[in-house]
């Protein structure tokens, strides 16, 4: 094997599907995070300080989106773009270094959430001084009783369902970078931890988000159940059924997640509309979020009927 071929299959090896991914994801975000992966690995820094890169400039990006400043608009967009690229490198130096764990996922997804709030801080502080749409008059606190909604309920909801939905693909498909979890088994690794400060905080947050996962998915964790009856094997019937019947929806999920949700805000913010991200996360986003679990919920009742026969 060629060493062209050799860094070929050792990308692969670090990215996620390629059915799953954005094609932003697959043709910029981690294939630059690569090289910063490589660079933090080599430097020997653990997953969660990778994480906190992440945390730390998404943060001061959000931040910088509140002033109505050009340069401060372009540099807190690209810090935003940075701390996407560090979240992608998090858990490529994971397998890298084989340092991934438990408690590294619930810490990814916490750094995750508090970005986004960041930024919808950002961009609420900013609105403030804009004027309501189709009126003269600004929108000073009123505004907060449209954002806080949308970014506790809306987004929070949204990006919950899609990430279950690319976990519960990746778990049905065998794939190696599947991190599938139950509220169970979050609920036994809660168990062992030793702190109950901090950490052990982080965690319990990742397992109630499991369990409204799971909460809105009723369908699908009694096809679950019906696999671990089986003593854990997935049927091939089930397998097929799902990728086959996935093909488009699986795409759609990538809509609710971080790249389309925030690149449509940089373009309204550079173009002055900043406040039209809120009706897309409600009408547009929402209803995408409704379809997939009608279209999953229907699925899964249908590989629980038709997937076992031949055991």
């Amino acid at each position: 094997m060629s060493k062209t071929e050799q860094i070929k299959q050792e990308q692969k090896s670090l990215q996620k599907s390629r059915t799953l991914n954005d094609p932003l994801d697959t043709v910029f975000t981690e294939k630059v995070s690569i090289l910063f992966a490589k660079l933090f690995n080599k430097l020997g820094f653990h997953p969660n300080v990778v994480t906190v890169f992440s945390m730390i400039t998404g943060v001061a990006g959000g931040v910088m989106l509140a002033f109505h400043n050009l340069a401060l608009e372009i540099t807190g967009v690209c810090l935003i773009i940075l701390s996407a690229i560090f979240d992608c490198a998090d858990g490529q130096v994971a397998r890298m270094s084989g340092k991934g764990g438990f408690y590294g996922r619930c810490f990814d997804g916490f750094g995750d959430g508090l970005v986004y709030f960041a930024i919808y801080v950002g961009i609420s502080v900013r609105l403030m001084s804009e004027s309501i749409p189709f009126t003269n008059t600004p929108w000073s606190f009123w505004i907060w009783f449209v954002s806080v909604p949308v970014g506790i309920y809306f987004h929070a909801v949204q990006a919950r369902t899609a990430d279950y939905y690319k976990q519960v693909w990746m778990y049905l498909s065998k794939n190696s970078h599947c991190e599938f979890s139950t509220s169970e088994s979050v609920k036994k690794q809660i168990d062992t931890l030793e702190s109950h400060g901090l950490k052990h905080l982080i965690c319990s947050s990742y397992l109630s988000y499991t369990k409204s996962q799971e909460r809105m998915t009723p369908n699908f964790q009694k096809l679950r159940q019906r696999i671990d009856e089986n003593g854990g094997v997935i049927p091939e019937k089930v397998t097929e059924t799902w990728r086959k019947n996935s093909r488009f929806s699986i795409g759609l999920t990538n809509l609710l997640v971080f790249n389309f949700r925030t690149y449509l805000l940089f373009i309204l913010l550079f173009c002055g509309v900043t406040f039209w991200i809120f009706p897309v996360c409600v009408i547009f986003l929402e209803g995408i979020r409704i379809f997939l679990l009608v279209k999953y919920e229907r699925l899964a009742k249908r590989c629980l009927k038709e997937g076992f026969n031949e055991i």
